[in-house]
C-alpha cells in the first residue's frame, strides 16, 4: 500500500511565482497527489504545518559534493535541497585510468585517491550509497585532461583530444548534464578557448550544457566573460557562468560591464544563465593564486619548485603582482594533514609574520608546502 501524507495548514510557496497560500498538500509515495483545503484522508499520515512554509525541494545548481553524497551527510537535505548538481569547477571523480589514481588524489583536494573509471561507475556507487538528495553530474575538463594526458601543461595533440572527446562523448551519453571547466588552476588553467569550443562541440550533440568557473574574476573579470560567452555562440552550447562576482572592490566597478555583456548575448540569442552566492567572500585551494608555470605536473612538481629558493622568489612576485586583495584578506579554512592544523582560521599574511617571512612564499615553511592543497577563505 502506498504510504500518503497530509501535510495540513502549511505556507504554500509552490516554485510558479504565485503568492503564498495557507493550504493542504498530500504526498502519496514520491508524488504530490493534491493541493488545496483537504478534508480528511484514510490511512494518511497527517502533519501540523501551522506557521511553517510548504515549497518545492531547492536545487543546488552548484555543488561540490561530489564524495559527500556517497557518505549519505545530511547537511543539504536539512537546508531543503532536494537536488544536487555535482562536478563543478572541472572538477569530477570521472573519468580516471589505473595509472593516474595518484594525480587525482592531488587534483580534487579530499576525494578518494581512487577516482572512478566512468560516469556509470560513479552513479552506480551513489545508488549503493542511497542518499537523501538527488545526484546530477557534469564531466570535469580537469579530470578529462588529467585522464588523456596527465598535468601537462602543453595544448593536446590530435591524440589527446580524441581521447577527451571519447570519454565526454560516453559520459553524457551515460547520463551526464554536461561539461565543466575550472580554468583559474591547472591543469584547465593550460587550456585555450579554441579547445574549450571543441570540446564543447561534443556537449551539443548530445544536447548538454556548458558551466564555467572562468579565467578570472579579478583584474580581466570582463575578458573572462567573454571568453564564456564566446564559446557558447561559437559551440552553440548553453552557458552557466558559474558564481559569478569580481574579486576585489578596486575591480567592483567592472560588474556593471560583465552584466553588459552577459545581456547582450541573451538578446542576441545565446542561451546564457549564471548562478551568484549573497556573500562577499569565497572558498577554492590557493593553488589559484599561484603562476601556471609552477603548477605543470601537480603537487608534487609545485613541492619542487617551492624548494628551491630561486623558483620561490618568482613565485612570490608574480603572486603579488596577481594579488586584487591583500594577504590579510586570506584566511586557511581547510588542510589535509594533521601538521596542518595550526593554520585553520589564521590569515596567510599572519602565519607569514608568525614564521618571520617578509611575505608569503620567502620562507621555505609556509601553507603552500602542505603535502595536499589548502584551502582558504577570501573575504572582502
Amino acid at each position: 500500500m502506498t504510504r500518503k501524507t497530509l501535510l495540513r495548514n502549511g505556507t504554500i510557496i509552490d516554485g510558479t511565482g504565485r503568492p503564498a497560500y495557507q493550504g493542504d498538500l498530500l504526498i502519496s509515495g514520491d508524488r504530490i497527489e493534491a493541493v488545496g483545503a483537504l478534508g480528511p484522508v484514510a490511512d494518511a499520515m497527517e502533519v501540523d504545518c501551522t506557521g511553517m512554509h510548504v515549497v518545492p525541494g531547492f536545487i543546488d545548481a552548484h555543488s561540490h559534493g561530489d564524495q559527500e553524497v556517497l557518505r549519505r551527510l545530511p547537511n543539504k537535505i536539512l537546508q531543503g535541497v532536494t537536488t544536487e548538481v555535482v562536478g563543478n569547477c572541472g572538477f569530477s571523480l570521472f573519468p580516471t585510468k589505473p595509472h593516474t589514481p595518484k594525480m587525482t588524489g592531488e587534483l580534487f583536494d579530499g576525494e578518494p585517491e581512487e577516482g572512478m573509471a566512468s560516469v556509470a561507475d560513479y552513479f552506480q556507487a551513489v545508488e549503493a550509497a542511497g542518499p537523501s538528495v538527488n545526484v546530477a553530474a557534469l564531466t570535469g575538463h580537469s579530470a578529462l585532461r588529467v585522464y588523456a594526458m596527465g598535468m601537462r601543461s602543453d595544448p593536446p595533440g590530435e591524440e589527446g583530444f580524441r581521447c577527451m572527446e571519447h570519454a565526454l562523448g560516453e559520459s553524457l551519453a551515460a547520463g551526464a548534464l554536461g561539461f565543466s571547466t575550472g580554468l583559474n588552476c591547472g591543469p584547465a588553467s593550460f587550456s585555450t578557448t579554441a579547445e574549450l569550443v571543441r570540446l564543447c562541440g561534443v556537449v551539443r550533440r548530445h544536447g548538454g550544457y556548458f558551466t564555467t568557473h572562468m579565467r578570472d574574476y579579478k583584474f580581466k573579470v570582463v575578458e573572462a566573460v567573454e571568453e564564456a560567452l564566446r564559446v557558447g555562440r561559437e559551440a552553440g552550447v548553453p552557458v552557466q557562468i558559474s558564481h559569478m562576482q569580481v574579486v576585489g572592490q578596486k575591480n567592483w566597478p567592472k560588474l556593471d560591464t560583465a552584466i553588459e555583456a552577459i545581456e547582450k548575448a541573451a538578446e542576441e540569442g545565446i542561451d546564457v544563465c549564471m548562478d551568484a552566492y549573497p556573500y562577499l567572500a569565497g572558498s577554492c585551494s590557493l593553488l589559484q593564486f599561484l603562476p601556471k608555470w609552477c603548477q605543470t605536473g601537480g603537487v608534487s612538481a609545485l613541492l619542487g619548485h617551492l624548494e628551491s629558493p630561486g623558483s620561490r622568489e618568482r613565485i612570490a612576485a608574480e603572486t603579488d603582482d596577481g594579488m586584487s586583495n591583500t594577504w590579510d584578506d586570506i584566511v586557511v579554512c581547510g588542510v589535509r594533514s594533521a601538521t596542518g592544523r595550526s593554520l585553520l582560521g589564521r590569515s596567510i599574511a599572519r602565519i607569514a609574520a608568525a614564521r618571520n617571512a617578509s611575505r608569503p612564499y620567502r620562507n621555505g615553511s609556509d601553507p603552500g608546502r602542505e603535502r595536499r592543497p589548502v584551502r582558504h577563505f577570501l573575504q572582502q
